[in-house]
């Protein structure tokens, strides 16, 4: 269940996304290993408000999705959004590459906390980046 914490930050930032910069939102949940916000949107926007706590935990699939690419695995789970095991790897793999620093859209920096008096400019800010660095 989100924080309260979480459900303002959740209702910014959709506003942001639909109301401001018309971008679609795919997929929003709580990641079950570090209980942080995690919302995909947009053509590539990833977005994650971080909690925290931690709880760590194992995922069991009949998928491989280590033989998938980062690119495959985001395209299945997309396709298969009951497949929780799926997300699961995705977030991993999006933290295994954000921590080896492999890509500038994989490993963005904390953008604001949810406290931050600017916060809902440094959003805009941030997904209007995404778009453009997208958009090329």
């Amino acid at each position: 269940m989100p924080t309260d914490a979480q459900l303002r930050c959740l209702y910014r930032i959709g506003y942001q996304l639909t109301y401001i910069l018309f971008q679609p939102i795919h997929l929003i949940c709580i990641d079950g290993r570090t209980q942080n916000l995690y919302i995909l949107a947009g053509q590539n926007e990833e977005i994650e408000a971080r909690s925290y706590s931690y709880l760590g935990g194992a995922v069991m699939s009949q998928v491989n999705y280590t033989a998938m690419s980062y690119q495959e695995l985001r395209r299945y789970f997309l396709k298969h959004r009951e497949d929780k095991a799926a997300f699961q790897a995705y977030l991993a793999r999006r933290g295994e590459r954000s921590a080896e620093g492999s890509s500038a859209s994989l490993s963005r920096p904390v953008i604001t906390r949810v406290d931050d008096p600017d916060f809902d400019n440094k959003i805009q800010t941030a997904i209007r980046q995404q778009l453009a660095e997208y958009r090329g």
